[in-house]
């Protein structure tokens, strides 16, 4: 038991060292509650780490739960190497996208949590995520719109129930 003398020791860590280790500590919160469940206690109890420090770097939870977002949103964080476009061949490079799409959703659990506080929760942060996903987005899909309008497909349509089709079998595969 702690004396009135006796003080709790900081543990001090560069702006780096606390980014890993909030963001790690947070990833595996969400990964057991959910991205909407965490609490800032909790955090901060995992993180060993102070409400003021924690406000001063991230200013607050949406913050945070904006940067684990965009960590791992699959359409924003570069996991489709546009580059492989001109080798693969644009229809080959459409089915890799969802394969990999598939693969990267069943391997990853944060992604999973991800996926499902979206769709569940409307706030800024989900709003936000679907806003940069769009624009992220549309030089591609344009692409694909022209590409494909000779045949008059609605490639929009198809990549739409695609991936609807990705999420369920995911997010149903337990």
């Amino acid at each position: 038991m702690m004396g009135q003398g006796d003080k709790k020791i900081r543990i001090r860590r560069t702006n780096e060292q606390l980014d890993k280790e909030v963001i790690s500590e947070f990833e595996k919160l969400v990964g057991e509650f959910g991205f909407g469940n965490v609490n800032l206690s909790a955090l901060m109890k995992a993180a060993d780490l102070e409400a003021n420090v924690f406000y001063r770097r991230y200013g607050s939870m949406d913050n945070l739960y904006d940067r684990l977002a965009k960590q791992y949103d699959f359409w924003i964080n570069n996991t489709i190497d546009i580059s492989t476009l001109n080798t693969l061949g644009p229809k080959k490079f459409f089915a890799e996208t969802f394969k990999t799409l598939f693969r990267n959703l069943s391997e990853n659990s944060v992604m999973q949590k991800l996926l499902l506080y979206e769709m569940t929760t409307i706030n800024s942060t989900t709003k936000r995520s679907a806003e940069t996903r769009d624009v992220m987005n549309l030089n591609l899909i344009t692409f694909y719109e022209n590409l494909f309008a000779p045949a008059k497909i609605n490639i929009k349509s198809i990549a739409s129930i695609l991936i609807g089709g990705i999420y369920y079998l995911i997010l149903h595969k337990e």
